[in-house]
C-alpha cells in the first residue's frame, strides 16, 4: 500500500503529533508498505531513521506559537512537482489546516480516500493567539468543515472525540489510540540525564510545549509548596515554547529557580528516553491535552505520572495502581507528589504503568492498516 500522511509539524519538532506521524511511518514501512510524509519545512537536515520519504514545502514562523510554522504548499512549484510524482492509495491528514487542505486536494484529484485525525483543542490555541472569540469560532467552524469532508474521521481518545463533537461535528468518529515504540532507555543516556539534572534528590519531569496552557503555573506553585515543606527535589521542564522566559521568571520569583531546569528543545529520542527513565515522576497537570503521548512514553521507561483528576488524560490512570491523581490546586498537587514519592512500591507502580498505558505503536499500526484497507476497498477502483 502507498500511504501519504500530512501534518503541520514534523521533524525536528518533536511534539506529540510529529512523533505519532513518525511512529506511523516507521511501523508501516517496516510492515512492507510505502509511506510518504508531507509537512512544512522546519530543517534541511536528513529525516530521522525509519522515514522512507519526506517531502516538505516552504514555511514561515507563526508569532507567539514557538516552535510552529505555517506552510504554503501551493506556492512551491518544486514541491508540487515532487509530490505529483509520488503515487498514493490513501491520504491521511493529521491537521485540518494547511496540511489537511493539501491532503484533501490530493485525495480529491486522485480519487483516493481521505482520513482525518483530530488531535488537539484548536479553539483554545486560536483564542490564545488572537484573543478573539470571533476568530477562534471561525477556526472552529473551519475545523468542523474539514472533518466533514473526510471519508473517515479518527480521534485519539474519547476526550478528543467529545471535543470534536462539542465543536459541532455530527458524523461518525473512529477511536484510534496513540501508540509508542518500546525503545528501552540506553544506560548511557540515563546516566547523562542524572549527571546533568540530579543531585540525588527525586527528579520531577514535565515534557511538552513550554506554554502556560499546559497548567505549568500549577506545577511551579506545587513545587514551591514542596519546598516550603522541606522536601528536596529537582524539577525538569523538557521542551520549548512561547512562555519559556516567563516560566523561568516565575520559578525565580517563587524561590525555586535553583532547582528548576528548562532543557530547551530535545530532538534526540535517546536523550529524551534517558530523561524519562531518570525521572521519579512525570508531572502532567494539563487540562488542555486529551491523550498525551508523553504519558505513554514515560510509561515505557517505567516512570509513573501524576495527573489532574478531572482531566481528559486521567481516564487511563487508576490512582495508586498505575499512576496518581490529584485535585487541581497547588497544595493538592504537592501532596499527591509527596505521597507518590513516599510509596515504597513506586517502581512497581511504574512497571504497572508500562503494562497498562504504553500501547505499542506496532499494534496500533495493524489497526490503522485494517482501516485503510477497508476504506480503499469501499472506494473501489479509481478512475
Amino acid at each position: 500500500m502507498r500511504i501519504g500522511q500530512f501534518g503541520d509539524s514534523f521533524w525536528p519538532v518533536v511534539d506529540g503529533v510529529g512523533r505519532i506521524m513518525h511512529g506511523y511511518a516507521e511501523s508501516l514501512t517496516a510492515m512492507g508498505h510505502s509511506v510518504l510524509t508531507v509537512a512544512p519545512r522546519y530543517t534541511r537536515e536528513a529525516p530521522p531513521p525509519g522515514i522512507e520519504a519526506l517531502i516538505t514545502y516552504p514555511a514561515v514562523r507563526i508569532p507567539r506559537t514557538k516552535p510552529y510554522r505555517a506552510g504554503f504548499p501551493r506556492l512551491s512549484p518544486s514541491y508540487a512537482k515532487r509530490v505529483a510524482g509520488y503515487p498514493l492509495d490513501i491520504a491521511h491528514a493529521h491537521s485540518p489546516f494547511m496540511a489537511g487542505g493539501e491532503a484533501r486536494r490530493i485525495a480529491g484529484e486522485r480519487g483516493i480516500p481521505l482520513v482525518g485525525t483530530f488531535h488537539s483543542k484548536f479553539y483554545e490555541d486560536f483564542y490564545k493567539v488572537t484573543h478573539s472569540r470571533a476568530a477562534a469560532n471561525a477556526a472552529r467552524r473551519r475545523v468542523v468543515s474539514f472533518f466533514e469532508s473526510c471519508d473517515e474521521v479518527w480521534a485519539v481518545s474519547k476526550g478528543t472525540a467529545d471535543t470534536l463533537r462539542g465543536y459541532g461535528f455530527g458524523g461518525e468518529i473512529v477511536l484510534m489510540p496513540n501508540g509508542v515504540k518500546r525503545r528501552l532507555p540506553e544506560p548511557d543516556a540515563v546516566a547523562r540525564a542524572r549527571e546533568r539534572y540530579s543531585d540525588g534528590s527525586p527528579m520531577l519531569l514535565f515534557v511538552g510545549n513550554i506554554n502556560w496552557k499546559k497548567n505549568l503555573e500549577l506545577v511551579l506553585r506545587a513545587c514551591a509548596a514542596l519546598s516550603k515543606r522541606g522536601r528536596g527535589y529537582r524539577l525538569v521542564l523538557a521542551g520549548q515554547g512561547p512562555d519559556e522566559r516567563a516560566v523561568r521568571a516565575a520559578a525565580d520569583a517563587m524561590g525555586i529557580g535553583g532547582v528548576t531546569f528548562l532543557t530547551g528543545h530535545i530532538a534526540d529520542f535517546r536523550a529524551l528516553n534517558g530523561l524519562y527513565a531518570a525521572a521519579d515522576l512525570l508531572i502532567f497537570p494539563s487540562l488542555y491535552d486529551c491523550a498525551p503521548l508523553v504519558l505513554r512514553e514515560a510509561a515505557v521507561a517505567g516512570t509513573p505520572a501524576v495527573l489532574i483528576r478531572s482531566s481528559d488524560s486521567a481516564d487511563v490512570i487508576e490512582d495508586g495502581a498505575n499512576g496518581f491523581l490529584s485535585d487541581e490546586d497547588p497544595e493538592g498537587l504537592a501532596s499527591a507528589i509527596a505521597g507518590a514519592l513516599d510509596r515504597p512500591d513506586l517502581k512497581a507502580i511504574g512497571a504497572r504503568a508500562s503494562e497498562t498505558i504504553a500501547i505499542d505503536v506496532g499494534d496500533v499500526a495493524r489497526l490503522v492498516l485494517a482501516r485503510y484497507e477497508a476504506l480503499i476497498a469501499a472506494r473501489g477502483p479509481r478512475g
